[in-house]
């Protein structure tokens, strides 16, 4: 009797069962890999790599904002990096490094906190100095300006 209520499988079945399980694996990922893969039709764009010219780091410089509320105290703390066109003037960067700070603590003084909020009053600012350090220095070898601190207080 209890040989009724066995149940006997076939080793052809279990083999069939298994191949289908693995066909159907491989066309769901297939089908997947088709559908959200790439087209053929991408192009790839190369983009060159910008080359950045030589830099020099400027010491922090710790400026008092104008304020139109004269209760207030507001301050800016900046650090810059300037870059070049050329090594030229890596030569004599020394003898305008402190004309340079000076004009920039001439130009951040009159700003006011308002002024330097957001990014586009940044860009100006960038814009300014560049400007400005280009009149200084021969030949207007300022490429550009980084700002690796700015803190506004």
């Amino acid at each position: 009797m209890a040989e009724k209520n066995r149940i006997v499988v076939d080793g052809k079945f279990v083999v069939l069962l298994v191949a289908l399980v693995i066909l159907a694996t491989s066309g769901s990922a297939l089908l997947t890999s088709r559908l959200l893969g790439s087209t053929g039709q991408e192009k790839v764009i190369k983009v060159k790599n910008p080359d950045f010219g030589p830099r020099i780091e400027f010491e922090t410089i710790v400026v008092n904002l104008q304020s139109l509320n004269s209760r207030s105290n507001r301050y800016l703390r900046l650090k810059m990096v300037l870059e070049f066109n050329n090594d030229k003037i890596l030569k004599d960067i020394d003898k305008y490094k402190t004309i340079l700070q000076d004009k920039a603590i001439e130009i951040l003084r009159n700003k006011t906190a308002e002024e330097l909020a957001g990014g586009e009053a940044q860009v100006n600012l960038r814009q300014e100095l560049r400007k400005e350090f280009n009149k200084i220095l021969p030949g207007d070898p300022v490429t550009s300006i980084y700002f690796i601190e700015f803190l506004i207080s």
